[in-house]
């Protein structure tokens, strides 16, 4: 499967899910089952592309879609030039054969401009989670250090008197 099309796909049966979720289950108050329905979302958007799923079309309707297909695409085929047979003589009466090579261009096409874009706000969001994860960011207002003692087991009576402004 082709990666943009993967990431379209995947992205699109998340956006469905998670839309379903956040106007079903968001208010609910059973956390494991939104955290198993979350989980089936994320398992779901990495695995559905990859999903065949039946035809349900009749097989009168499916013969005629796939003679139509084939009308179509002859024309297009036939419309599409060749390239011609060109030759080059050399003065020595050696003759070779000279190809038509595609100009390389510096940048990369778009799928991969996309792809790249799409790895590096994955790889931005993935070192947020973990800088999350490890503590408070970097960029923490004081008056939220003060509140949330990072390693600290209790709050002491000195965070509880800063938290509702009695220091």
């Amino acid at each position: 499967m082709e990666p943009l099309r993967y990431l379209v796909q995947a992205n699109l049966i998340l956006a469905v899910l998670v839309l379903a979720y956040a106007l079903l289950l968001r208010r609910t108050t059973r956390f494991d089952l939104n955290r198993v329905v979350l989980w089936v979302i994320v398992f779901e958007a990495i695995c559905g592309p990859f999903a065949q799923l039946p035809s349900v079309q009749p097989e009168p309707v499916r013969f005629i879609m796939d003679r139509t297909t084939e009308v179509f695409r002859k024309p297009l085929n036939a419309i599409t030039p060749t390239k011609p047979e060109v030759f080059l003589t050399l003065p020595n009466k050696k003759t070779y054969p000279a190809t038509f090579n595609a100009t390389t261009t510096r940048f990369p096409n778009w799928p991969t401009r996309l792809l790249w874009f799409y790895g590096i706000v994955a790889l931005g969001l993935l070192a947020r989670l973990i800088q999350l994860h490890n503590g408070l960011p970097a960029n923490a207002p004081a008056s939220v250090s003060k509140i949330i003692p990072i390693y600290s087991t209790a709050p002491t009576p000195a965070h509880i008197r800063a938290c509702f402004g009695m220091a």
